[in-house]
């Protein structure tokens, strides 16, 4: 990924249709590396979804909104351990 789409993945201001659409490009590639596994290990347990597509990318982006909140990290470490006080 060049210097230029890493940054514009990163900008707020450009709609997340096009950022996802700069990913989108590279998930192939990178889908079996240990960073991406880490991700998609979260992306499951915890938002529950299997994979990421572009069929699916705006409602995980909605479920991760949800998630955004005091208390978040509390709640995932206490599933990930099989406590259900959430």
């Amino acid at each position: 990924m060049s210097i230029s789409e890493y940054n514009r993945m990163q900008d707020p201001k450009i709609s997340l249709k096009e950022r996802f659409s700069i990913l989108e490009k590279y998930l192939p590639k990178i889908r079996c590396t240990s960073y991406t596994r880490a991700v998609f290990i979260t992306l499951k347990e915890i938002y529950g979804f299997n994979d990421i597509s572009r069929y699916n990318f705006m409602e995980i982006s909605e479920k991760m909104k949800e998630f955004n909140k005091a208390g978040m990290y509390d709640m995932i470490i206490l599933k990930s351990v099989g406590l259900r006080r959430f």
